[in-house]
């Protein structure tokens, strides 16, 4: 990958593994920004980078698709899952929430 390519690709993976770490630490609102970024830095390499018209061409291998693409797949399941458990945080609110069917 060239360059600029790498930088993105890096900063792509420094904000997932940002993501993870605010998810454990529960700051679910956080996380899921940062997971949003990662997927859209990484869709930038994925589907527009190889159209820019650059001095060396721009390509991807398969295997380089392929790591992508599950990247891509990881942290939009990671992005899902924050986004859940935010959404619960604001339901319950201060209240105390119990899953359906106990209590």
């Amino acid at each position: 990958m060239p360059d600029a390519m790498e930088v993105i690709y890096q900063a792509a993976l420094d904000l997932g593994k940002h993501g993870a770490v605010k998810e454990y630490l529960g700051d679910v609102e956080t996380a899921e920004a940062s997971y949003t970024k990662a997927v859209h830095l990484l869709i930038f390499l994925l589907v527009e980078a190889p159209f820019l018209i650059m001095n060396p061409p721009f390509s991807l291998t398969n295997s380089d698709r392929y790591r992508l693409q599950s990247y891509i797949n990881l942290l939009t399941n990671r992005q899902s899952v924050s986004r859940s458990q935010r959404i619960v945080h604001l339901k319950c609110g201060d209240q105390q929430c119990t899953p359906k069917g106990s209590g």
